[in-house]
């Protein structure tokens, strides 16, 4: 049995260029490690905020892993919102730089602060990003990456072909604006008319997003995931919604945390943790 755990980054040897090319998306397969229980993550969201906020998320994030092997990290951008290429890089070495040191890869998605320089390929290195879009195998999971800032025919046909080649493998979709939220922002009406289609079709099981500076989870009527992982800047307050489509099954605005996924073939935990260690939601999703 394997076991996983999402961060939300991953590290590889990368193609910077093109939007998800083949020669991109498979460069980067089979990267990460796994160990013989499985495979553990952690995801991170909008914690680009530098100082510190972001150097707590860093360290408490690394406490984890002092105590559990952690294979990947992933974000859910907002990576960057100081704009400023140094002050990134300064920013991820005082919180995240353990990261290299103790070869744990990242696999980083962009969201609407990371793209409002000219070009957002200045994290690409940092955060394990061939492209805007692309797709890694690690352990049992299949990690489809799309760019919801720009959210086109040809992503949704790259994700198509990334959930049939997923296998036996677990497709989990990463991206950063959430098709269903209860905050600031409510539900991103783009994603929810032309994206959760096409993943309800697909058999989606989760698929993590940020956006919202909180923490929700939301249940679809076949048991998928859709969580809102965006607690690493100033946190905005929820309030009551409804959707006929999903139910709200819990939710944090009054703390900073991450997100830890621990898979393997058959069933998929995760938790939400709080920056002082505090577990806030436990969920499984099984095939």
């Amino acid at each position: 049995m394997r076991h996983l755990v999402v961060l939300v980054a991953v590290a590889v040897s990368l193609l910077i260029g093109g939007c998800g090319e083949e020669a991109a998306n498979e460069s980067a397969a089979g990267s990460g490690s796994s160990t013989a229980d499985g495979t553990t993550i952690a995801v991170i969201g909008d914690f680009g905020v530098g100082g510190p906020r972001q150097r707590r998320l860093g360290a408490s994030v690394e406490r984890f892993a002092a105590k559990q092997q952690l294979d990947l990290v992933v974000t859910v951008g907002d990576n960057d919102y100081a704009n400023r290429v140094r002050d990134f890089k300064t920013n991820w070495r005082d919180s995240f730089g353990w990261l290299a040191r103790r070869r744990i890869p990242v696999a980083g998605a962009l969201g609407n602060h990371d793209v409002e320089l000219r070009s957002p390929q200045y994290q690409f290195r940092t955060l394990g990003m061939p492209s805007r879009y692309y797709a890694r195998t690690v352990g049992e999971m299949r990690l489809v990456v799309l760019d919801s800032n720009a959210l086109d025919q040809d992503q949704r046909r790259f994700l198509r072909d990334e959930f049939a080649r997923a296998g036996d493998r677990w497709p989990i979709v990463i991206l950063h604006h959430p098709p269903y939220t209860c905050g600031v922002y409510r539900n991103h009406t783009e994603i929810g008319s032309s994206l959760v289609p096409d993943l309800q079709r697909l058999g989606v099981r989760l698929v993590l997003a940020g956006h919202d500076h909180n923490y929700q989870r939301f249940e679809g009527r076949d048991g998928e995931m859709y969580v809102v992982n965006g607690w690493g800047a100033g946190l905005y307050r929820l309030g009551a919604c409804s959707s006929d489509d999903v139910a709200n099954v819990a939710s944090n605005d009054a703390n900073f945390g991450f997100l830890v996924l621990d898979v393997t073939a058959r069933k998929l935990r995760g938790r939400a943790i709080t920056v002082g260690g505090k577990v806030v939601d436990d969920f499984s999703v099984t095939r």
